[in-house]
């Protein structure tokens, strides 16, 4: 199976309004300080977020994937039908770690996917409970988790979280 994933035309449509969206629910976003202050980029965050959400829905098989705009921490990004909820991490760095963060949820499966739109690459995955570790904390508080240490994507329904039944 292969690990790269081409969004279409309709798909980065969809990823920028649902990118747009989210980013509109906030009169001030303070998570885009700095140099990430900017509006616009902020909306880019987003939607690339939501492309990557969209490479891991297409890379399962998952034709009716509807990206959420105000469930933020509330749900999985995906939720797979054996109940499965999956938190999409994207990094624009070919080589960069999934980051975790203390309000992500620990019953989720932290999935890396790295690139840009149109193309993201569906790196791996850990379980958010076991990337929430002390050996991955970074001197920030959040949990950095390189590549070396995630299982291969191909294995995640393979495994005993995937098969499990909610």
């Amino acid at each position: 199976m292969s690990r790269m994933i081409r969004l279409s035309r309709d798909e980065e449509l969809m990823a920028a309004a649902a990118g747009l969206a989210r980013e509109s629910r906030f009169t001030s976003n303070p998570k885009f300080k700095g140099d990430k202050g900017n509006l616009h980029n902020a909306i880019m965050i987003h939607s690339e977020a939501v492309g990557a959400e969209i490479a891991v829905a297409k890379f399962f098989g998952i034709d009716d994937f509807h990206p959420t705009v105000n469930t933020f921490k509330n749900e999985p990004d995906i939720a797979m039908k054996s109940g499965l909820g999956l938190e999409v991490k994207q990094t624009k760095y070919p080589t960069g770690a999934l980051i975790v963060t203390d309000d992500d949820r620990d019953t989720d499966i932290g999935v890396l996917v790295t690139g840009t739109s149109p193309t993201y690459t569906v790196v791996g995955w850990i379980p958010v409970s076991v990337a929430k570790k002390p050996k991955y904390q970074a001197s920030d508080g959040t949990y950095w988790v390189t590549q070396q240490n995630l299982q291969p994507i191909e294995n995640l329904l393979r495994s005993v979280y995937g098969s499990r039944n909610n």
